[in-house]
């Protein structure tokens, strides 16, 4: 329902705009009902994400293909209704994601896909991790955040670690 805080009891990403009053209005004996018209506009807060990469043990070109990492997102907001997309980006850049995302959505970004390696570099996935407005780094291909009820834009950075995978070998010659 509607109170006089919030225009939604269930989705706070409402909230009241600055309301207008018409008038003045001048009451005669002549003309006694005057007429005011209040009106309380109704405001959405809206807040954005983007999306970082990092790649830790090599760079474009030498250790993996200089090409595009990819992420699937997708918001619900307070009152239910559920948005999807997809992001690209490189390594070492920024990818925005929808600058309308309403305040308080519960958002997941995934990584879906990544350049190939180039021998002898492997990509460690069990060490991909995120971090959401630089806090600790969580492992795993997905992260889940909140949007702000201030719709302050939260930053999502996706790290990948890339090694050189090499092995020992030894010869023994027989004769």
């Amino acid at each position: 329902g509607r109170s006089p805080e919030r225009p939604s009891a269930t989705d706070p990403s409402y909230v009241w705009g600055a309301e207008t009053i018409t008038g003045p209005v001048t009451i005669t004996r002549a003309d006694p009902n005057g007429r005011i018209t209040v009106t309380n506009p109704v405001r959405r807060i809206t807040g954005s994400f983007s999306v970082g990469k990092t790649v830790r043990g090599g760079s474009a070109g030498t250790a993996f293909v200089d090409g595009n990492f990819t992420f699937t997102w997708s918001c619900t907001d307070p009152g239910g209704t559920t948005t999807n997309g997809t992001l690209t980006t490189r390594a070492g850049a920024t990818a925005n994601g929808p600058a309308d995302v309403p305040a308080g959505s519960t958002c997941t970004v995934t990584e879906t896909g990544r350049p190939a390696d180039i021998d002898p570099f492997r990509w460690i996935t069990a060490q991909t991790a995120f971090s959401v407005n630089g806090g600790a780094e969580q492992t795993g291909s997905s992260v889940q955040f909140t949007t702000d009820a201030t719709g302050t834009p939260v930053t999502v950075q996706a790290i990948n670690v890339i090694e050189p995978v090499t092995l020992s070998v030894t010869a023994i010659k027989q004769i």
